[in-house]
């Protein structure tokens, strides 16, 4: 918990005691305070999206104005709206930065992260492994279209995908060499909030009229759907088009987990490890603390390496 000129802060997870709840973006994993947070600290574009995924009736507990806490938000390079916290605590003369989830790579879409000098950092441990390491988003973009421009010579193409992040990034890739893909409903209200924000999605429903969906169905099509229900739909709609179907996965997780699907491309918007060590050597931080599920591995192999790390607990900040 980070404390800001007596305003106790939690980090993207319900914490006893805390009087704000700094959601950093609008994945669910990030988002378990928000059902009691007392205040919502988010930026703007995470809010729409939380309005767009969820029935909270809690959302008229925003906090967008926290510039009398020395509070700042950066942007992380994840997701549209994904930030980083950074706190000056002017009685210490003492800098924090929270990062998040981030990644150091151009994003397809929104703007890529901004880094900061701070004393502190509480660092995201999503891949705390040397071993781990993504190709460039460039690289995975041509590998995705190429063989997408393939396959749906003779048959259906379906990706398994998150709808918020992973597909609006898909039907990026997809958009620039002319395909419009299918979406469901849960990512048809994300990507209008994307829309509202400037960026550029062209995609097709059945759940929003005028968007060309009757005329790319008759028609080999490329659906996004949820990962859960890819095999499923895959033998549905074989059945149902009576034509070859191909699947596909697109995660960072394809580095560690294996699916079942005919394709699977190592889409990532997290930084790997070496990403990291680039983001920690900007940030120049006298102090490193590692946050999330992976954080006593990660305090390990930073530590291995030189850098004055551990793992992050509530109370640590008080310490230092």
């Amino acid at each position: 918990m980070l404390i800001a000129n007596n305003e106790k802060i939690s980090l993207d997870k319900k914490e006893a005691g805390a009087t704000i709840d700094f959601i950093s973006h609008a994945h669910t994993d990030h988002m378990s305070a928000l059902s009691t947070a007392r205040s919502i600290l988010s930026s703007y574009q995470t809010i729409e999206l939380i309005k767009a995924r969820t029935s909270s009736s809690n959302l008229f507990n925003i906090n967008l104005d926290f510039s009398e806490l020395g509070i700042k938000l950066l942007d992380s390079g994840h997701i549209l709206g994904a930030s980083q916290l950074f706190y000056y605590n002017e009685q210490k003369s003492q800098s924090i930065l929270y990062s998040g989830d981030f990644q150091m790579q151009s994003p397809f879409i929104g703007k890529r992260i901004e880094t900061k000098n701070a004393d502190i950092l509480i660092i995201d441990s999503t891949y705390p492994d040397p071993e781990i390491k993504f190709e460039e988003n460039s690289e995975t973009k041509k590998k995705i279209q190429d063989w997408v421009l393939e396959k749906i010579e003779t048959g259906n193409i379906f990706f398994g995908s998150y709808s918020l992040g992973k597909a609006q990034d898909i039907i990026k890739i997809l958009n620039e060499i002319g395909i419009i893909p299918i979406v469901n409903r849960q990512t048809c209200a994300i990507n209008r909030v994307y829309i509202n924000f400037g960026e550029d999605l062209k995609y097709a429903s059945v759940y929003e009229a005028d968007s060309g969906y009757d005329e790319i169905m008759s028609k080999n099509f490329v659906g996004i759907v949820e990962l859960g229900r890819l095999n499923s739909l895959k033998i549905e709609l074989t059945k149902a088009y009576k034509k070859r179907a191909y699947t596909a996965v697109a995660s960072g997780l394809t580095k560690i987990m294996k699916f079942n699907s005919d394709a699977t491309f190592e889409l990532s918007n997290h930084a790997d490890f070496e990403q990291s060590i680039e983001y920690i050597e900007k940030v120049a931080p006298k102090k490193i603390f590692t946050y999330g599920t992976n954080k006593d591995r990660f305090a390990r192999n930073l530590a291995k390496l030189g850098y004055n790390a551990s793992p992050f607990e509530s109370n640590e900040l008080n310490k230092v």
